[in-house]
C-alpha cells in the first residue's frame, strides 16, 4: 500500500474503460486508454513502487486535453446514498492543481462530471461524491489533468473503485448494409460519405466538440459510419466545403437498434457564408410524425428530404455548408449514403444505356430486364433497404415478379461480368 494522505473533493472529469470497477492498473493495456489533445497516457511501473502499475498522464497544457477509456461494467451512480468515486493520485508538486473526472455514455448521452485539486506531493486519496439524481448506465470514463488551465504536468492514477452495474451489452451491428444509391449523374450530387459517389474532402467524422464517438465499420464489405452515445456527433469538412445552393434534396440511410417511439433523429448543416465560423444553419427532425417509424422495424431508414422542407436558423443560405450535425435519443445508430442530389437519376426506362433496358417503369405485375451481358444475379430493395427478392438467372433476359410488392418505390442491384449496377424501379 502506498503512503497517502486522505481528500475529499467533488470531480469534474472524463474516463473510458474496457475493464470494470476497481481498476488495478496490472491488467489493463496501454491501448485500452485514448489521449485526445496530445496528452500522453500510458499504463507505467509506479515510480515509487517497482511492484505495482499504475496510470500514467502526462498534459499537454491545452485547456481540456485529457485520456478516456470503455467500460466493460456500466458505472451505476442512481444510488444517492452510494455514489462515490474513489482513487488514488500522484503528483509531483504540493501547488494546488484542478482536475477533472467525468463519466459518458449514459442514457440519450448523459454524462456528469466534477472538479477535483490536488495540493501534496506525492499519493493522496481522493473521494468524488457525485450527488443525488443520477444514472445507472454510464458507459465511459474519462480524466482531464490541470482542467481548463495551460499548466502541465505528469500525474499517476491507481486503484479507482465505484459502484458498478450491469455488464453492458455486447455491440449489435445490421445484418445488411445500407441499401445502394441509384445511379445518379455525378454532377447532380454532393456526396459527404457514400461508396458510391466521389466524397468531398472530410477532415472528421468525429468532432470533439459533441461526446458521440464515430467510427467506421464494414457490414457486408460496406463501409458504414458507426455513431454511439448520442447525443450529439458532428462531421466536419472545412477542406471540403460546398455551395448547396443548387442542389434540391437531402438523403441518408440511417439504423438503430433503439426503441423510437417517441425519439428522434435530428439532422444540421452549419453555414459559414465564407467565413469562420456559423453565419446560419438549417435543420430537420425526423420523427414518429414522420419517417421514424415506431417500433423500429430494426431496418434501413433511406430518407430523401427536400432542402425547403428544412427549419432555416437565422436564414436558410447554403452557399457554403462546412459542418454536419446530428443529434438524437436513439444512443447508437449506423449510417451511410449521406449526400445530397437534384433527385434525377439515369432515365427509368434504359438504366444504362447500353448495357441494360428496364421496362416497362413503373409497372403494376411485371419488370422485363434486358441486358446485353448475361445476368448472374438481381437483389431488390424497399426503400428501408429490406430485401423483398432475389434471382439468380444467369441469362441476358429476366422477368422480375411485382404482383406481390406494395406499391412504392423499389431498387435493384444487377450483378453481371463487368459488375454490379442499381436502378430504380416504380411499383404501381
Amino acid at each position: 500500500m502506498k503512503k497517502i494522505t486522505l481528500l475529499t473533493f467533488l470531480l469534474v472529469t472524463t474516463f473510458t474503460f474496457s475493464q470494470s470497477f476497481p481498476l488495478d492498473f496490472e491488467d489493463v493495456e496501454d491501448d485500452a486508454w485514448t489521449g485526445f489533445d496530445i496528452t500522453s497516457v500510458a499504463v507505467v511501473t509506479d515510480p515509487t513502487d517497482s511492484g505495482n502499475m499504475v496510470l500514467e498522464l502526462v498534459g499537454s497544457g491545452i485547456f481540456y486535453d485529457g485520456a478516456i477509456m470503455e467500460l466493460d461494467t456500466y458505472i451505476d451512480l442512481s444510488d444517492d446514498a452510494n455514489n462515490t468515486i474513489t482513487f488514488e493520485f500522484w503528483s509531483a508538486s504540493d501547488e494546488e492543481r484542478t482536475h477533472l473526472l467525468k463519466f459518458e455514455g449514459g442514457p440519450a448521452g448523459a454524462q456528469v462530471e466534477l472538479e477535483f485539486n490536488s495540493n501534496v506531493t506525492g499519493w493522496q486519496t481522493i473521494n468524488v461524491d457525485f450527488g443525488p439524481g443520477l444514472s445507472a448506465e454510464y458507459t465511459k470514463i474519462v480524466f482531464f489533468p490541470d482542467f481548463a488551465s495551460e499548466q502541465t504536468g505528469t500525474y499517476y492514477v491507481d486503484d479507482v473503485d465505484g459502484p458498478n452495474g450491469e455488464v453492458i451489452p455486447g455491440e449489435e451491428f445490421p445484418s445488411v448494409a445500407a441499401p445502394v444509391p441509384p445511379a445518379r449523374d455525378p454532377a447532380e450530387v454532393v456526396s459527404i460519405f457514400s461508396g458510391a459517389y466521389e466524397n468531398i474532402s472530410v477532415n472528421t467524422f468525429d468532432t470533439d466538440w459533441c461526446p458521440a464517438s464515430t467510427t467506421e465499420i464494414e457490414i457486408d464489405g460496406n463501409a458504414t459510419k458507426q455513431v454511439v452515445n448520442l447525443g450529439c456527433e458532428g462531421v466536419d469538412f472545412q477542406s471540403g466545403r460546398f455551395d448547396a445552393t443548387g442542389f434540391s434534396t437531402f438523403h441518408i440511410d440511417f439504423f438503430t437498434f433503439s426503441d423510437t417511439e417517441d425519439q428522434s433523429f435530428n439532422v444540421k448543416f452549419s453555414n459559414w457564408n465564407g467565413g469562420n465560423g456559423e453565419a446560419n444553419a438549417i435543420e430537420y427532425s425526423i420523427t414518429n410524425a414522420n419517417f421514424l417509424t415506431a417500433p423500429n422495424p430494426g431496418t434501413w431508414y433511406s430518407v430523401d428530404i427536400p432542402l425547403d422542407d428544412f427549419t432555416a436558423i437565422t436564414n436558410a443560405d447554403r452557399n457554403d455548408l462546412v459542418q454536419f450535425v446530428i443529434t438524437s435519443s436513439l444512443g447508437t445508430v449506423f449510417y451511410d449514403n449521406l449526400y445530397m442530389h437534384n433527385n434525377t437519376t439515369l432515365n427509368n426506362t434504359q438504366f444504362t444505356a447500353v448495357d441494360f433496358k428496364v421496362f416497362p417503369n413503373p409497372t403494376t405485375n411485371v419488370w422485363t430486364l434486358n441486358s446485353s451481358k448475361e445476368v448472374a444475379q438481381v437483389q431488390v430493395f424497399d426503400v428501408l433497404g429490406k430485401s423483398v427478392m432475389t434471382l439468380s438467372p444467369n441469362a441476358k433476359n429476366v422477368e422480375l415478379d411485382a404482383s406481390t410488392l406494395n406499391k412504392g418505390i423499389y431498387f435493384a442491384t444487377i450483378q453481371t461480368s463487368n459488375g454490379s449496377e442499381s436502378v430504380k424501379l416504380i411499383k404501381n
